[in-house]
């Protein structure tokens, strides 16, 4: 799998079919996506492509808080062993009208033959092109387009912005019904103050993903660390039983007590168990947190 800066990395490609989207997050309908046309590709004797744009791209979506930052996105995109992911600059391609971006970017700039779009999809400059402009003009070209209908679960439109949703309510099997597996952050581990170490429940101090969208509380985890995955309680907010600080994540792995400070960690929401409160005494949070790491053993078992 490569993946191309577009358009300034020159690169010259073979014919390809390409999956067109944002992928913020990639849920069960970009997944299914995908994998059509990855099918449909096979058929045709195509190389896979998926087209999509860096999260942090100004001006696209305006003011939408992305579930992925870029790398958590490639990440997700990369489980998909297409050839290509196209990571596209939005302020090079957004003034091209949809007959532009069709012509000069799809079909001469990446080589598209195949373009595989869902029913809402929308491109061009002020997306003014919409999925029958895409077939038309890439019919005019000699090019096909496959379109994917809407996806429900549960009666409601899978999307990015339901997702989202879900996860402020602090649903977190449910995001993860609609996501295909469950949310996540990557993030560095930090030092803290030790004073969960000093009471017997040392932990893993990460800085808060920035635009996370879990309320505060308590959640049962799965914790990626080097080649190991771990159960977790991660506490999202301040520590009030102690001296509050700035909001941040807190897990205790269970089985687990090694010095990691500067390591990479992935952070898989579960299930939330509680809201975050403030104890009496460190000894009332311990007993607490017993309980939790209880709950979170039985519901993260499977994930593991």
């Amino acid at each position: 799998m490569q993946i191309i800066g577009y358009p300034s990395e020159k690169t010259a490609l073979p014919r390809l079919a390409v999956a067109l989207g944002f992928f913020d997050g990639a849920h069960v309908g970009h997944r299914r996506l995908i994998e059509r046309m990855k099918s449909e590709a096979e058929q045709r004797g195509l190389k896979t492509a998926i087209f999509t744009f860096p999260s942090e791209s100004a001006g696209l979506k305006s003011g939408a808080v992305r579930l992925y930052g870029t790398e958590e996105k490639l990440e997700i995109l990369a489980e998909f062993n297409t050839d290509y992911i196209i990571l596209a600059d939005f302020d090079a391609l957004c003034s091209a009208t949809p007959e532009q971006f069709v012509l000069s970017h799809l079909w001469e700039g990446l080589n598209v033959r195949l373009a595989v779009a869902g029913y809402n999809f929308r491109f061009g400059k002020r997306a003014a092109g919409d999925i029958n402009d895409l077939v038309r003009l890439m019919s005019q070209l000699g090019g096909e387009t496959v379109v994917l209908e809407e996806e429900r679960l549960d009666g409601v439109t899978l999307s990015t912005t339901a997702i989202r949703e879900a996860l402020s309510r602090g649903e977190c099997e449910l995001a993860t019904r609609m996501l295909g597996e469950p949310y996540f952050v990557n993030s560095t581990v930090i030092r803290g103050r030790g004073i969960g170490s000093s009471f017997g429940f040392p932990t893993l101090n990460t800085e808060r993903a920035e635009g996370l969208p879990l309320p505060r509380g308590v959640y049962a985890t799965v914790v990626t660390l080097g080649e190991r995955r771990l159960v977790g309680v991660t506490n999202i907010g301040v520590c009030p039983t102690f001296a509050p600080r700035e909001e941040h994540l807190e897990t205790m792995l269970l089985d687990f007590c090694q010095t990691v400070y500067g390591k990479r960690v992935r952070i898989e929401f579960i299930a939330r168990l509680r809201d975050e409160a403030v104890f009496p005494s460190p000894e009332k949070l311990k007993e607490q947190i017993d309980r939790d790491a209880e709950k979170a053993a039985l519901i993260a078992a499977k994930y593991l």
